[in-house]
Order: structure tokens, then sequence, then C-alpha cells
């Protein structure tokens, strides 16, 4: 697999605020937009679109817009597109085509070159960023203080987006009939693996969140929460309710041990010991990699996986990740205010529950 070039500025900078990447080929517009979220620092926190050949790409149930999910960026090849950011203020940006890229064949986008610092998105828009870097050099402005702050924290931190954008490997087109998770699914399974917890995980699907899977749970307790990391569930649970429950990580599978067994494989020159799950054995390979100099290395090779494997599973359960609104729960005072406008006797628990139970299931059918 090779890699499309595209250059990505900003319209109306000056001097151009310009990202040169090399995005794999297989890529979506959803992966198109994660990438210029990545190289310009921003949060996604606005909506967007694209305009490409007469063509409006979104997100799904943007307007008129074409699922970006669903549209391959190679069937855009040579035509510029339009991708505008924050409906309200307005961040216009165009993507221009390069040359391909064979000798790059990666699962993430590539930085290749950049010019300018990165204008942070709470600016509103290109215009006001120049107000601000003016007010910058004005100490009578009204904007004086808030902009001095901005420029101190203006830089473009090279390192800081090459590894955001490795830990967001390209996902392509949604299969059709494909099922989305939010994004949080996607990141609790690699922080997992990175943290190479030994219990499996699961995903919540009532309460839309991640849950680390013990043997055991005090008696009469469902859940409780650890100190850190995400929330538990016992094993019985989890057996009872197999429909709310969906399975992350499978034990024996993503762990430690296969890791190190997959680096050994890898690199037979090593001579490292076979690992099982014992922590004794664990320990003796990691003693191996220190004394040969190799954490560096080892610790890059898992965080490749690591990033990796959720797309894995996803393909094999017919899932695909995605920051949507329209997955999530929704805020509390969305929920309350459905709850009070229902006309029931919201004092009676048993009520509140089944309405709650209600807008979850709405939420999940949208």
């Amino acid at each position: 697999m090779s890699s499309f070039q595209l250059n990505i500025s900003i319209d109306g900078s000056y001097p151009p605020i310009i990202r040169t990447v090399a995005i794999p080929e297989n890529a979506s517009f959803n992966d198109l937009n994660s990438t210029i979220q990545s190289v310009f620092g921003w949060s996604d926190a606005h909506e967007h679109v694209f305009r490409s050949g007469g063509m409006k790409i979104g997100p799904r149930g943007h307007g008129d817009a074409v699922d970006e999910d669903t549209v391959p960026l190679s069937e855009h090849i040579g035509r510029e597109i339009t991708y505008i950011y924050d409906m309200k203020d307005g961040w216009n940006v165009t993507i221009t085509w390069d040359e391909d890229r064979k000798d790059i064949d990666l699962p993430w986008s590539l930085l290749l070159g950049w010019s300018e610092e990165s204008p942070p998105e709470s600016c509103g828009n290109i215009s006001g960023f120049y107000v601000m870097l003016d007010a910058a050099e004005d100490p009578r402005n009204d904007l004086y203080g808030k902009a001095i702050k901005m420029c101190e924290n203006l830089y473009f931190d090279e390192d800081g987006v090459t590894s955001g954008l490795e830990c967001w490997p390209t996902q392509g087109v949604r299969p059709e009939g494909s099922e989305i998770l939010p994004q949080g699914v996607r990141m609790a399974i690699m922080g997992n693996i990175l943290a190479f917890h030994k219990e499996p995980m699961v995903y919540d699907i009532d309460d839309l969140e991640v849950r680390v899977v013990m043997d055991r749970a005090p008696r009469g307790v469902k859940v409780k929460r650890r100190d850190n990391g995400p929330r538990t569930v016992s094993a019985a649970s989890v057996s009872i309710e197999p429909g709310r429950y969906l399975p992350l990580s499978p034990p024996g599978i993503v762990n430690m041990a296969s890791f190190m067994n997959g680096y050994s494989t890898e690199y037979p020159e090593l001579e490292l010991p076979h690992v099982e799950p014992e922590q004794g054995s664990i320990d003796g390979f990691m003693k191996k990699i220190a004394e040969k100099e190799m954490g560096a290395h080892f610790d890059r090779y898992v965080f490749d996986r690591a990033s990796l494997f959720p797309f894995e599973w996803a393909r094999n359960h017919g899932y695909y990740f995605k920051d949507c609104h329209d997955v999530e729960l929704g805020s509390a005072m969305d929920m309350a205010r459905m709850i009070q406008e229902s006309g029931e006797d919201v004092d009676d628990p048993e009520v509140v529950d089944r309405l709650i139970e209600r807008y979850m299931e709405d939420r999940r059918s949208l």
C-alpha cells in the first residue's frame, strides 16, 4: 500500500500556513479530517464539512452531506478539496494533491513538511488570529494580555504531531452494515494494551463505557470503581448479560507475553527467551532487553501494535470507531429535560429508570 502526498493550507494565511502529509491510499474522508485536526493541533471540537467536485461530504447526519465514513479519498484524486471547520466562525482549508508516494507504506499519516506555527482554533478564524498577533504588539490594546498569553504558547510541536498521527492509524471506508463505537473505546483498548493489564475488558453498551472484568466482586456489589483506570465489572455479571457487555480484549490474546514473543520472533538475532504469562518469565525477558539496551526499540514496537490492534479487532467484529455525538449518551441536562417533559411520575425511581433506559435506546438507534 502506498500513500498520497497532500498539501494542506489555511486560506488567507500569510506567510502561508501549510502542512505537507502522506496519507495512506485506503483513507476515507473521515481519516482526512483526523489528519487535518492533528497537523494543526486542533481538537475536533467543532463541526466540519468538505467540498470536492461539487460534492458535499461530512459527518454522518450532517444535513445533505454524504457520510464521510463511506467516501474513499482515492475517488477524488486531483480535485481541489475545501475543508471548512467551525461553521460559525470558519477556518477554511484547501487540500491539493502532490505526487503519489509509493516509497511510504505506513498505516498512519506522516508529516513530511510544514511552514509557520499552528493558529489556535479558539481564535475563531484566520482573521481573528491576525487580530490577536497585532494586539500582542500593542500594550494599549484591550486584547493585549490575552494575545501575549496566546503567543507564549504559539509553537509547532513537530514531535507531538508525529506521535499524534501514529496514535490514529487510518481506518479506511466504513464497511456497509458495520456499527459505530466512540473513539473512547478505541483509546481504552490501546491504553489497556500499553499498560499490559492481564484482565480482559468489555464495553458496557448500556452505560456506554469501558470496564475491566474481574474474577470476583464484593458480595452484593455489581460494579466498583478503582482508584485509577476504568470501572470494573464481575465476570459473573458479564456472563449473565452477554448482550450488554461487548468483549474488547480477549484474555490470552492481547497481553504482555504475546507482545514479547512477537518481538522475539521478529528479531531472532537478539536470542530473547520465550515468555509465559507468569510475572517471573516477563521479568526475565525485560532483563534481557535491558542488557541489550533495546528498551526504547521494544517500547516503540509495542506502541505501534497497540495503535493497530483496535482496528484489527473492529474489522473482525463489524465495528468502526468515530467521535460521533449521536453514539454518545448525551448530556445529563438533555436527559433530565426528557424525563421532566414525559408527564410521568418522576418521583417513582422505577419510572425514572425506565425513562432513562428509553432515552439510551433512542440514542443508540440514531
